[in-house]
């Protein structure tokens, strides 16, 4: 027996490999079918359904199911359907693909075709998305004016979670455009509803923010207490704390604290490995070790992090991380004294700072080639670049001095807000739109990437657990299929091989040999029956009225009774569970047996029907009431089933004999 059953668990757990491989195909064909056959809202349903099936994977043609999913959805005015489905391209397009402004394309295509889209609620993740979009240009105000559109969709639709992250999102960005009191109210504010949601990742989230808002205008001890609210709030184990220490890494930077920044970008690196997407994060904090152990004259540690950065080139110094690995190869260059490959690098790190106008990027990078031309003993260009260093970071510290003082009036003086900020504002304008802080741009993609991998793991979940349901069912389909085609052979040549043994057999064999064949073909029927209900193909409506249909027409029409079979008009394809489908058939075998064995009835009616909360069922004859038994084993077995699916049994004798059932649907 334990060699049976073992060999039995390894052909499941080989079957369950193979299915979970093929079992997506199989149900992507057959939602493809249904399709073709299918019109209008159905259709729609079926379409949506696919879409989400295969969400980003282009091997199934997610990006033509899901356009021609918005297509007949505006064609039919499902405009809430429409918009999520255009919502989902954004993100896939700007979160997932990389590719913003095909993200932008889209949403000014949907402004057009999607009518009245700024009403509808789910409207508040097309503008995020868009707003997202403008953020990785450096669009910084109209990201704003769509986290605010967002802000006020999400408001109308009363979505607390949406609202907090709107509220996130324009307040991050108002940060970097120098905007720090409004910035820190927003985030303070999401950070209050997650509160009340109780939703600690993205409380995490807020306070991580909140400490790098702080550290870009230098409140050290207030970025520092933010910290550590969050890592008080975090697990130990679920990796959250990466980004908390990265941050921290960075404050230690500027400060020049050469062992605290190479202390907290290590701890960034151990919780990194506890995260799903430490492939999208690792790249800028290896990069970011060889500066920082570069720039403590650890050259050999510097290499060896070096050494497995450039293991993997596509992963660690191209795209988003080149900028990093191009400021690590500089830096190392200069520790070893490299001065002409140090130039060459700074000198391209600077114009791709400026380019992005990351101020304090750039007022580091120009101190760097100042400190590089010096070593060169080019004094003259040394000195530039000094100079710039200063004029910059001079500028950038007047800047934040300001935002400081808006900060404390916020906090102490509510009451003159708005006229001394209005004062400040028309003083220093310029000042104000020159040193707008733009070195966060990797904060706002690890941020966006932790929510885009997020959904991405709860989605595949999701269809895991699709999976393993459809393993059952096929695995049902299979055994209905076993016993059918093994057992119902068996039997079935059981019964004959008695019936011909018996017709040459003595008396008291053939006797015996009858009573072989007879339970032979009882068992058979029997057999048939399981099968029906384990065959996870039957699990609909139309099979219980197919198998009712076929046994009364057999059975009934046997012993000469006319019976009528009512039932809804429901679709063929309207799923019913199999303890319900089974049940409700034994029900109607049962009352049919006892109309035969005890009615006097000549006709019989069965009724099935279902409306939006019950299936009902009712069986009754026009027999004479005295000749009907009301109690006995038929009863008792048929109220004990339907018991068992919380329904209720009722029997009515005043015209005839009836039998009416009520189950919840």
């Amino acid at each position: 027996m334990k060699l049976i059953l073992s060999i039995l668990i390894t052909s499941l757990t080989l079957w369950q490999s193979v299915g979970q491989e093929t079992s997506l195909d199989q149900t992507v064909n057959t939602l493809k079918t249904k399709i073709s056959i299918s019109q209008k809202g159905e259709k729609l349903l079926l379409l949506d359904s696919l879409t989400r099936l295969v969400e980003f994977n282009e091997d199934y043609n997610y990006t033509v199911l899901a356009q021609e999913t918005i297509n007949l959805g505006i064609a039919i005015d499902s405009i809430h359907l429409a918009t999520a489905m255009a919502a989902d391209q954004l993100f896939y397009q700007i979160n997932v693909l990389n590719k913003p402004q095909k993200g932008l394309a889209l949403y000014e295509e949907y402004l057009k075709k999607i009518p009245n889209l700024n009403t509808t609620p789910v409207s508040a993740n097309l503008h995020l998305y868009a707003g997202d979009a403008y953020n990785s240009f450096g669009k910084l105000q109209e990201a704003i004016d769509l986290f605010q559109k967002s802000l006020e969709t999400s408001k109308k639709a009363g979505r607390q979670d949406r609202i907090a992250v709107a509220l996130r999102r324009s307040g991050f960005t108002k940060g970097n455009m120098g905007e720090f009191a409004d910035a820190s109210k927003e985030i303070s504010e999401s950070y209050a509803i997650y509160t009340q949601l109780q939703d600690t990742l993205n409380m995490i989230n807020c306070k991580n923010e909140l400490s790098i808002l702080y550290s870009q205008n230098q409140f050290w001890e207030e970025a520092a207490k933010e910290r550590q609210e969050a890592i008080a709030l975090s697990s130990k184990d679920d990796g959250a704390l990466y980004s908390v220490h990265y941050n921290a890494a960075a404050d230690a930077r500027e400060q020049n604290d050469l062992l605290g920044w190479i202390t907290n970008m290590e701890k960034s690196l151990e919780e990194s490995e506890k995260t799903l997407f430490k492939e999208f994060i690792q790249p800028n904090i290896l990069n970011n070790l060889i500066i920082a152990h570069a720039s403590n004259n650890n050259i050999d540690r510097a290499e060896e992090y070096l050494k497995k950065v450039e293991s993997d080139p596509e992963k660690y110094t191209k795209g988003p991380s080149e900028d990093y690995y191009i400021e690590a190869k500089k830096n190392l260059a200069f520790a070893k004294a490299n001065y002409i490959q140090a130039l060459k690098l700074g000198t391209d790190h600077l114009q791709r700072k400026k380019e992005q106008q990351s101020f304090v990027e750039i007022y580091n990078a120009e101190n760097f080639l100042a400190a590089t031309y010096e070593k060169l003993g080019n004094t003259t260009q040394a000195t530039i670049h000094k100079n710039e260093y200063y004029r910059i970071k001079d500028s950038v510290s007047t800047s934040q001095k300001v935002k400081a003082l808006s900060y404390y009036q916020t906090l102490y003086e509510t009451e003159k807000k708005d006229s001394k900020i209005k004062e400040q504002e028309s003083s220093l304008e310029l000042l104000e739109t020159k040193s707008r802080l733009r070195n966060q741009w990797f904060l706002i993609a690890a941020i966006l990437g932790i929510l885009g991998f997020i959904i991405f793991y709860l989605n595949t979940q999701y269809k895991q657990k699709v999976e393993k349901q459809e393993a059952v069912e096929k695995l049902r389909v299979k055994i209905s299929a076993d016993l059918h085609d093994d057992v119902g052979s068996l039997l079935t040549g059981l019964a004959m091989q008695s019936e011909i043994l018996g017709k040459n057999a003595p008396d008291n064999l053939a006797n015996k040999l009858d009573r072989i064949s007879e339970l032979s073909r009882s068992a058979m029927l029997k057999m048939r029956d399981a099968v029906w209900v384990m065959d996870a193909r039957k699990d609909n409506w139309q099979s219980l009225i197919d198998r009712i249909n076929e046994f009364a027409s057999e059975l009934l029409g046997a012993k000469d009774l006319r019976y009528q079979l009512k039932h809804a008009n429901r679709s063929n394809e309207e799923e019913m569970e199999g303890a319900t489908r089974q049940h409700l058939y034994l029900v109607v075998k049962e009352a049919v047996a006892n109309i035969i064995k005890h009615s006097n009835a000549d006709s019989v009616e069965i009724d099935l029907s279902k409306n939006k909360s019950e299936i009902l069922l009712s069986i009754k004859d026009n027999g004479k009431v005295e000749k009907q038994e009301s109690a006995g084993l038929g009863i008792s077995n048929m109220k004990h089933r339907i018991e068992e699916l919380s329904g209720k049994l009722e029997v009515n004798t005043t015209n005839g004999y009836e039998i009416a059932i009520k189950i919840p649907a």
